[in-house]
């Protein structure tokens, strides 16, 4: 959709990027990261229990 030439889906996407897309994918990544971690502690922990 057009307004006076503008795409205006495209301008909202420009618009809401930086302030609202990149902190999501970054707080989902982080939020990845960490739960891959603890699964990893976690599976170790209860490996070393297992050994003793």
């Amino acid at each position: 959709m057009q307004l006076n030439g503008i795409f205006v889906f495209i301008n909202f996407i420009q618009i809401v990027w930086n302030p609202l897309i990149v902190p999501l994918i970054t707080i989902l990544i982080i939020g990845a990261l960490v739960n891959g971690i603890n699964s990893w502690w976690r599976r170790r922990l209860l490996s070393q229990e297992e050994d003793i």
